[in-house]
This record gives C-alpha cells, sequence and structure tokens, in this order.
C-alpha cells in the first residue's frame, strides 16, 4: 500500500497559495506556540524579575581523563511533574578550546524510539574534526569542575559550577559568557505514550504559580497534542549572559546584522518557511535557520553553536544591571553607552530534540580574534570546499517558459550587446509537467542548447525540488516505493519501503500539494532514501544533462502549499534506516542540508572518476550547508532596502559559516527601473554569488532593455570577469580557514568600535571596502577605518580619512569602492564572454602600497591557480600559490606551491603602481628567468592619477622555481636616489 492521501480541503489550499501568492505574512511567532507562550513566561519571571521558580544542581559528577570529559547527572531542585527532574549531561573540551555540552533524558527511555533527536548524528558537525584535548586540565572538588586548556596566547576556563549548575567561560581571566546563570536550564518531561494515557495525579508544582491561567489547563495536561495547535510537551531551554552589547547571528532573517532586544517585542524565531514577498527589515525567519550567535568586543570574541534544528526561539534582554542603567533597549541606545552597558542576556527554547551546544572564543591580543572564532566555526560545522572557477561568473536566470531556441536566442544577444554570461539557468518550466529530471518536449533538441554552450565555454544550471509528483507513471515517483528504507532483521520480518515522508502514524506516505500538484517528499534524513535521491543525476537517469549542467534545489524548507505555514506538518515522520522513527518537528530545520548532502553527491557520483567539482545552490541552509553549495536569499523585492538586505543578510550568513551569498538581483518581484537595476549590477559584482533572476511576472529585465545603462551593466560585468582571480584567491583561503569572503568591518578591524554596528559597509576579501548606496541609489554613506590609508578604486586617489563617517553623494555609475593601501590585486584584463574563455590569459597585478608621507612602502597580495574543475587541487595537490610583494622599489615574487602547470599560462603583462609622487627614470627586470623575449620595459607615468603603468612585461612566471624566499622580479629606479625612493 502507498498510504492515503493527506490533503488540505480545496477552501485551504486556495486560501494559503494565495497567501502566498501576495505576500500576506502567514508565519507564525511566539505567542501562537503553546511551548513557546509558557516559556518566555517563566523566562521573564526568572531573566528580568529574578524570581527563580526552580533550578538544578549537578551532581554525580566523573571526570573521564581518556576523553578529557566530565560527565554528570542534574537534578530537580524544586517539584514538578511536568519537569525533568533527572537529566544525564556530558562536558567534553576539545581541541581549539572548545566545549562541546549534551543533557538529555534519555535514560528515563530504555526503549530506542523513545529517545530524543540528535540532529548532530546525521548533520551539522563534522565529527571527524573534532578531537578532545588530551592536554587540558580537569579538576573537581564539591562546589565546581575546572576544565582548563592553553591555544596559542589564549588560557580558556570552564568553571561548571554544582548548584545551582552553571558554567562561566574565561579566556586570559576574562570572563566571556556565563551559562543558566539565570536558572533558565529547562526541560520538559518527555512522557513515553503508556505514561501520557495514565490518570494525572496533581500536586503542588513549581511552575502553577509561574504560568498565566489561561495556559494551566494545557499545561497539566499529561497527553500532548499532536496535531494543530501541537504542543509536544518536551521543549528544552537554556541561557547565556554574553559579555558584550555587540551581538550577531541567528540567521536567517531579512533584518539589520546586529541583533536587538527583544524585551518589549517577539523572540528570535528560527524555522525554516517559504515566505513570498516577505517584508524588509523584519526579524521573523525565512528559508533557512542557523541558531548561531557570536559576541564581539575590542578585547574578545565569543560563541554558542545551539546544535538543534526543531523549531527554536532566542530571546535577548539587557542584563539586570544593564537594564537599570538605562531603561532604553535599542542598540543605538546601546552604542551611545558602549562602555558602560557591556551585558546582554540571550534564553534559547527548542521544541524538541536533545539540548546540545558548543562554546568557544578568543582574546583579541594580536587582532584577530573574529577571524579566530570563524576557523574555530567551520573547523566544527565544515569549511566550503572550493568551487568550480566559471560558478564566480554571472549567472543569468528567469522563471518563464523556455524552449532550446529561446535559450539560444538569449546567449545569442547577450553575446551580441558583448555582455558577459557564465550560466544560464532553466527555472521549474523546463520539467515535463513540473516532473523534475525529465525535460519536457519543448526540449527535444536540447543537444543543440549544449552544444553551443560548451563551444562559448558557458554553462547550464537546473532545478529540482524535493516534492515529487504523485504519478504512477514518473519513474522518481514509481520507483521510489521500491526501494529497502529498512531491512528485515529481529522482529521485522519484511523489509520496510518506500523513500517518500511517512504520515503521522508512520505507517502511510504523507501526501500534499506543491507545484506539481499532489506530491510526495523525499525523507532525507533516511541514508537509503539520500542514496536513491543521489542516483537521480546520472546521466542515465536525468537523460539529457551532461557535466555542463550544475543544480539548483529550491523549496527544501521544506514547502508545503497545503498545510499550516505552508509547510510539512510536524507531526509527519521520519524512519531512518536503523529504523528509528521521528517527528518531523526533531528534523524541521535540518531537512534542506539533508537534501544538499544528497545533491552534492549525486552530482559528484555521476562522473566514472568522481572528479569534478559541483556547483550547487541551495535555498534552506543549516549548520554545515556550506560543505555542498552556494545559497541565495530567496524571494525578495525591488527595492532599495532589499538591495541593502542583500548585503546585510549575505553578512550575517557569511558569520554563521555561509560565504557563498548572493541575492536575486533587481529583486524576485516588483518594477525595477533601468538605474535601479543597473545599481544593483554594481553591487552584486562585490558579492560572492552573482545572480540576475526574476519571477514570471516581471519583463524586461534584461540588460539590453535598459537604455543607456545597458553600458554601465556591461562594464561592470567586464569588471567582474577582471576580478575573478583576485576572487577565486580569497575564496581559496575561505576553504582553508573559514574566514569569509564577505564580512563585516569589525572582522578585519576589531578594534575599531565605530564599525561594530556598520553593516552596509563591507570587507570583500582583504583587499576592497565596499560601501553601499543607500537610502537612495545616490547616497553613500562610508567610514574608513583610520587605522590604514584607502585608495579610492574610481580615481587611483589616496581618500581621506578621519574618526567620523562621511555622507556624499556619488554618480549613477559608481557605489563606494576602496581598496586597503598595502595590497597588491591580481586581475584579467583581456575581454571576453565567458570567465572560462579568459582563464587562460594573462594577468595584470594593481599595487597599491601603504603610504609613508610623500613616500610608498610595502604591499603584499596572493594569486591561486588550479584546473578550476576537478578535485586535483585536494587529491594531488595540483595547485599554485604565489605571494607577491612590494617593497618601496621592488616588487619581489614567492612560489609557494608549484604543482599546477598543466599548459596554463602563468604570464604577467602588466604592473599598476599607485601612490607615486615621482616618476621613475626606468624600470628593470632582475632576473632573465622571467623574460623570454628580451624585450624593453615600457611604462607610462600619470602625474596627476599618481599611477605608474609598466605594460608588455611578458613575463613568464610559472618558470620560478619553488621558493621559501623571495625573487625580485622588477625594480624602479630614479634619478639621484640609486633607485632608492
Amino acid at each position: 500500500m502507498k498510504g492515503s492521501i493527506i490533503v488540505a480541503t480545496g477552501l485551504l489550499l486556495i486560501s494559503l497559495v494565495n497567501a502566498s501568492i501576495t505576500g500576506s505574512d502567514y508565519r507564525k511567532n511566539c505567542e501562537d506556540q503553546l511551548f513557546c507562550k509558557r516559556f518566555r513566561e517563566i523566562s521573564k519571571h526568572h531573566v528580568q524579575d529574578k524570581k527563580h521558580m526552580f533550578s538544578y544542581d549537578l551532581t554525580e559528577t566523573h571526570i573521564n581523563k581518556a576523553d578529557s570529559s566530565v560527565s554528570g547527572v542534574l537534578k530537580l531542585t524544586a517539584q514538578s511533574q511536568f519537569l525533568q527532574d533527572s537529566i544525564g549531561i556530558k562536558f567534553q573540551i576539545l581541541k581549539r578550546g572548545i566545549l562541546h555540552v549534551v543533557a538529555a533524558d534519555d535514560n528515563n527511555f530504555p526503549e530506542r524510539k523513545s529517545k530524543r533527536f540528535r540532529v548532530s548524528d546525521f548533520e551539522g558537525v563534522e565529527w571527524a574534526n573534532l578531537q578532545h584535548d588530551g592536554e587540558a586540565a580537569i579538576t573537581s572538588d564539591q562546589e565546581e569542575v575546572l576544565l582548563a586548556t592553553v591555544q596559542g596566547y589564549d588560557y580558556h576556563t570552564y568553571r561548571i559550577k554544582k548548584s545551582p549548575f552553571r558554567i562561566e567561560y574565561f579566556i586570559n581571566d576574562t570572563l566571556l559568557i556565563e551559562s543558566n546563570n539565570d536558572n533558565m536550564m529547562y526541560f520538559e518531561r518527555k512522557l513515553p505514550t503508556e505514561e501520557q494515557e495514565q490518570p494525572f495525579e496533581f500536586v503542588d508544582d513549581a511552575l502553577y504559580e509561574v504560568i498565566e491561567p489561561n495556559l494551566r489547563y494545557n499545561l497539566f495536561r499529561k497527553e500532548t497534542i499532536d496535531y494543530e495547535p501541537y504542543d509536544f510537551k518536551e521543549s528544552i531551554g537554556l541561557s547565556f549572559k554574553m559579555h558584550s552589547q555587540y551581538l550577531y547571528g541567528l540567521p536567517e532573517r531579512a533584518d539589520r546584522l546586529a541583533l536587538k532586544n527583544t524585551d518589549h517585542g517577539l523572540p528570535y524565531r528560527l524555522y525554516n518557511l517559504d515566505v513570498f514577498q516577505h517584508p524588509p527589515y523584519n526579524p521573523q525567519s525565512l528559508y533557512g535557520a542557523i541558531p548561531y550567535l557570536t559576541a564581539h568586543s575590542d578585547t574578545f570574541d565569543a560563541s554558542v553553536v545551539w546544535m538543534n534544528s526543531a523549531e527554536t526561539y532566542v530571546d535577548i534582554f539587557l542584563t539586570k544591571e544593564a537594564f537599570e542603567h538605562d531603561q532604553e533597549t535599542d542598540l543605538d541606545a546601546l552604542r551611545s553607552n558602549w562602555k558602560e552597558i557591556h551585558r546582554r542576556n540571550t534564553v534559547w527554547l527548542s521544541e524538541s530534540g536533545a539540548m546540545e551546544f558548543f562554546l568557544f572564543g578568543a582574546a583579541n591580543k594580536n587582532g584577530n580574534a573574529p577571524k579566530q572564532v570563524m576557523t574555530k566555526l567551520t573547523h566544527l560545522t565544515g569549511r566550503l570546499p572550493l568551487p568550480p572557477y566559471y560558478s564566480f561568473g554571472f549567472h543569468y536566470s528567469k522563471w518563464e517558459k523556455i524552449t532550446t531556441q529561446s535559450m539560444i536566442d538569449m546567449v545569442d544577444t547577450f553575446n551580441h550587446h558583448d555582455l558577459p554570461l557564465d550560466i544560464l539557468w532553466m527555472d521549474i518550466e523546463y520539467a515535463d509537467d513540473k516532473r523534475y529530471f525529465q525535460f519536457d518536449s519543448r526540449f527535444s533538441d536540447l543537444d543543440r542548447f549544449i552544444s553551443k554552450m560548451k563551444d562559448e565555454k558557458k554553462h547550464i544550471t537546473v532545478i529540482t525540488d524535493p516534492h515529487i509528483k504523485m504519478d504512477d507513471h514518473f519513474f522518481v515517483y514509481k520507483d521510489g516505493f521500491d526501494v529497502e528504507m529498512v531491512p528485515k532483521g529481529g522482529a521485522r520480518e519484511e523489509a520496510v519501503k518506500g523513500v517518500f515522508m511517512r504520515d503521522r502514524d508512520g505507517q502511510g506516505t504523507f501526501y500534499g500539494e506543491c507545484w506539481p500538484k499532489t506530491s510526495v517528499w523525499v525523507d532525507f534524513l533516511n541514508s537509503n532514501a539520500q542514496q536513491y535521491w543521489s542516483t537521480l543525476y546520472q546521466y542515465s537517469k536525468f537523460k539529457g544533462t551532461t557535466k555542463l549542467f550544475s543544480f539548483w534545489i529550491d523549496m527544501n524548507e521544506p514547502s508545503v502549499f497545503s498545510h499550516d505555514e505552508l509547510t510539512m506538518p510536524k507531526d509527519a515522520t521520519h524512519l531512518t534506516n536503523d529504523g528509528r522513527v521521528f517527528k518531523h518537528k526533531d528534523v524541521h530545520n535540518a531537512y534542506g542540508i539533508l537534501m544538499a548532502n544528497a545533491t552534492y553527491t549525486g552530482i559528484i557520483n555521476r562522473e566514472e572518476d568522481r572528479n569534478q567539482r559541483p556547483f550547487m545552490l541551495t535555498r534552506s541552509v543549516f549548520f554545515g550547508s556550506q560543505k555542498y553549495g552556494a545559497m541565495w536569499t530567496g524571494d525578495n523585492q525591488a527595492s532599495n532596502h532589499f538591495m541593502a538586505l542583500s548585503i546585510q543578510m549575505c553578512l550575517s550568513l557569511g558569520l554563521a559559516g555561509i560565504p557563498i551569498c548572493g541575492s536575486d538581483v533587481g529583486g524576485f518581484t516588483g518594477h525595477a527601473s533601468p538605474k535601479f537595476l543597473s545599481k544593483w549590477y554594481q553591487h552584486a559584482v562585490f558579492m560572492p554569488f552573482f545572480r540576475a533572476h526574476g519571477h514570471e511576472t516581471v519583463s524586461q529585465r534584461e540588460p539590453w532593455f535598459q537604455g543607456d545603462q545597458m553600458y554601465v551593466m556591461k562594464e561592470y560585468l567586464h569588471l567582474r570577469h577582471s576580478l575573478m582571480p583576485y576572487i577565486y584567491t580569497q575564496t581559496y583561503f575561505t576553504t582553508q580557514t573559514g574566514i569569509p569572503l564577505m564580512r563585516p568591518l569589525w572582522m578585519d578591524f576589531p578594534g575599531e568600535f565605530k564599525t561594530f554596528g556598520i553593516d552596509t559597509n563591507y570587507m570583500f576579501g582583504d583587499c576592497f571596502f565596499i560601501a553601499a548606496t543607500y537610502p537612495q541609489i545616490t547616497d553613500l554613506r562610508f567610514y574608513l577605518p583610520p587605522s590604514t590609508d584607502w585608495y579610492n578604486f574610481y580615481t587611483s586617489e589616496v581618500q581621506q580619512v578621519s574618526n567620523e563617517a562621511r555622507f556624499i553623494q556619488v554618480e549613477q555609475e559608481e557605489i563606494g569602492v576602496f581598496i586597503k593601501a598595502g595590497s597588491i590585486v591580481p586581475r584579467k584584463y583581456m575581454r571576453r564572454l565567458s570567465a572560462l574563455s579568459a582563464k587562460k590569459d594573462n594577468y595584470l597585478l594593481d599595487i597599491y602600497p601603504e603610504l609613508r608621507g610623500d613616500l610608498v612602502g610595502q604591499a603584499q597580495g596572493y594569486l591561486y591557480l588550479d584546473d578550476g574543475e576537478t578535485f586535483n587541487h585536494i587529491k594531488k595537490k595540483e595547485y599554485t600559490l604565489v605571494e607577491f610583494n612590494f617593497d618601496q622599489d621592488t616588487l619581489f615574487f614567492k612560489v609557494l606551491n608549484a604543482q599546477y602547470t598543466s599548459g596554463e599560462s602563468f604570464i604577467v603583462d602588466e604592473v599598476n603602481i599607485f601612490g607615486l609622487n615621482q616618476r621613475p627614470s626606468q624600470v628593470r627586470i632582475l632576473s632573465k628567468t622571467f623574460v623570454k623575449d628580451g624585450k624593453n620595459v615600457t611604462f607610462k607615468y600619470s602625474q596627476e592619477e599618481k599611477r605608474l603603468e609598466i605594460i608588455d612585461l611578458h613575463l613568464h612566471l610559472i618558470e620560478a622555481p619553488e621558493t621559501t624566499g623571495g625573487l625580485a622580479l622588477l625594480k624602479l629606479e630614479f634619478d639621484g636616489s640609486n633607485g632608492d625612493l
């Protein structure tokens, strides 16, 4: 039996889909959820009023030096039938000073199927990276347990107090985080079904006087409610006091980067939803949910990773002492008192699952605490694999009816107007009546388009959504029911088959509505279902695709039109391949990453040698989604607010470990004027993922419909191509360190407190400072940290810096682009219509030296090269990494790795040096190794721009040996100075 079809009534379905189309906000909040409403009532008593109704003590502690851990039991000190009275807990100190904590009441449930869900068993944590710290010191007495370790210059101490239970995190004797400081350890008593059915015997309960009367009835019913409105009675909560007022994280939100207080509003919600035409600057969650929070100050950074994939809420309160100091709770008030108010309480609640979290931080002794924290976070959750080179180019997409010929015509029109294009996208209209993995008959001649794209070194992206059309003749649907999910064995006489989600009783298949109408959803929690999904990308299954195809997974929150909030009901069931059953409420926020894992694996496995780097885009993200590809910010709108939000949202996602981020350039919906659209293209050049995309209702978004602005857009598209060597190199470093390419200013200038609240200025790699035009498209506000010098990218002039932010009006053709003094930027200079066509072209180097009065000082930069498409840079170490250094008058060149040759050109034709106040008398090449034709060095000097342009060099740097020291490459000589400036 394939199970009964469970769909909403026609009226409900119509109303929900209409809500999606019109953009009304159907998202719930804490006031709509029984579990959140009662917890928040308790938290206000504990956190704000300091009326502690209950607490836990840590007892029965045991030190295990073999794995650097301490285990114990948390005992409830008050009487409550509603709260768990005994909780097992384990603390483990890991290398890099990371503390891992797991608490669960599993010992109360001898049967495996009743245990709480731990998402880290499936996704979110890279366990292979984590090792316990065998050097850590662990001591215990009657009052506390101490776990301490040294990392570099930082001495990490975790003081675990026993009565009442607390965790205090210190670095070098500075207190960074206090956990459970307000006795908010909260563990609802998860009852086995048979106990729920027994009569309830009321006794005095610690919570009785705390909960409002209208919540008491449901609180003191023993049975759970596993239908709308849900109340599963197994939520968990905890507080973390952060010793900084500057808090960031909790993506994905269409909101400012810095987190606001929630004292007088609603808590932040983390619950993946498909929200069409959502409002700007709203703290409600969107397509992804990453329960990560980081605190920054001028002396330290500290972070909380809350590893839970159920619906989660986070409140942020001023601490009591800060609240008494100043009743204002907005961020501007905090900034004005940044030295006086320096602690904020965060209170976390998840609807279900085990309590699992990680704490870590870094002191800012060497000015790199934020980057150290990013390295630790991505060590824990995984790092981005280097995407294929072409994926950093320009992507064009439109949701509309398409044919083979219409796509060929689109590419031809881009070419006709000399507009670069790297990837053309195919939205759901490619599919045969929304049967993904099956091209419509309109593409019977698809090979013509594929051949054209191959010849022009361009790529194709096609969409595959997780909802599968109910159709007995559709191979994905039909074959899915034959896949074995759980093998027979033990008490199971027959294997369980069928890869799709099951209904609330776990017996029948779950059916709902989405684009193909009645659909089923793949149960990605099951590894056999993941494997089945992966096979769908094989060329023999997805017929017509080739290695030119990359993939886009959408609607993976998951989006279900026929149910509450347009998502999967919480009582739908997942089945693991070892027979465990979990409700969707436990898994929800991880559904997208589980799908991403299966998709990424399938793209790799379609090649026989498994050596082709995939490009994949996902809408829903969780901890670790960066391991599988890029993400975009979803269904935005054509407005100045959303253009700014594209930056603010990607900064927030980058801080949570997701570095390849972009938005629908121009807005997914709404009218975009030529000037507005052109301005958004300018901004998108300086974002990791650059894709223009639009809804089926928008028209004439192509550059050639924008009048004179097409020429501006063309220049910026060519600029993006010219910067590809820089972007690719900086992304390589992201794969090694986890530090995002696009990052807030305070990550590079951690002591500049004026940057802490700025989120429309940011760093793009090590060299570029970008300032958005906002709120009007010619308004430019920027704050250049005065601790270094800056060059204006457009004029090459040294920018005057000050201790205050500046406001200026800029031309339509400009945004704020500045280069940090001391930078060397590698670029391409030949104009091509695809990035891969230019990959083997020669290079130029732009050198922006530090300034020393009228003299120039040093500059440094890197260039990374590999084949751009395979994993040979990992498997065979086939890559080349070069360091360039400029020191007053000499350019040095150091080969750090030289294993990639493959016949690719590594020739520097031009060098531009900015900031020179004097024309050199000559420029000499210092080694014949680099010169093939013996030409004299030709250069031009502009006194007005203070720019030296050295051309026609044709330096074959690939001939240089791998060195530990630098080789002198070029030298500037000046009359009467013996070559010294």
